[in-house]
């Protein structure tokens, strides 16, 4: 992934609790967030600004992005779960100040038994945001030609966003398998020509 980045800042925190930080971030500047301390954390992340946020998740070893999407103006992300072998970058897609504040909280992996939901990936493969409301879990701005790996229950609900409207796209069950890349822009298409709700 290349990206000219005009201000880089590096911040990393060290302890065992929680962490919380307000960030600030001038037109196009980007700041990268590592948790050293932390071999599993998931951030808590809150956008109070009039600024759309990109978030990346880096592979330390590759260099590459392993997962991103969109943090809405005024919007909240309860939780984005970083490994140890990974990094956040966060960068500013306005030209405006964005602000905004984290929370890092450490946590154990679970052991891997049965379970009641599965983890995948939402894949944009267009060149345009696509605007998701997963209700009680987050609603990202799925970056264009990005992935965003999520753990949902089945059941959940997952809806494209339209101006003050939303439009039905997935509901989670058994027949998404662990590890699956789901095409959203496929699903748009798909519930369009279907004519479902």
């Amino acid at each position: 992934m290349k990206k000219i980045l005009l201000g880089l800042l590096v911040m990393i925190f060290t302890g065992l609790s929680a962490q919380q930080a307000q960030i600030e971030l001038l037109g196009r500047q980007s700041i990268e967030l590592d948790f050293v301390d932390y071999p599993l954390y998931g951030l808590k992340l809150k956008n109070s600004s009039s600024a759309e946020i990109e978030v990346s998740i880096i592979s330390r070893v590759s260099n590459e992005q392993v997962r991103g999407f969109g943090l809405a103006p005024k919007s909240t992300v309860e939780e984005v779960l970083i490994e140890s072998d990974s990094y956040a970058l966060f960068t500013n897609l306005s030209d405006n100040e964005a602000l905004f504040s984290i929370e890092a909280t450490p946590k154990v992996a679970a052991p891997v038994t049965e379970t009641d939901g599965v983890s995948f990936t939402l894949r944009n493969n267009t060149l345009k945001s696509i605007p998701l409301i997963i209700p009680s879990v987050m609603n990202p701005n799925l970056s264009p030609k990005s992935n965003s790996g999520v753990y949902l229950k089945y059941g959940q609900k997952v809806y494209l966003k339209r101006g003050i409207s939303k439009k039905l796209i997935l509901t989670v069950d058994e027949t998404i398998r662990e590890g699956s890349l789901i095409d959203v822009d496929s699903l748009i298409k798909n519930v369009s020509l279907t004519g479902r709700r």
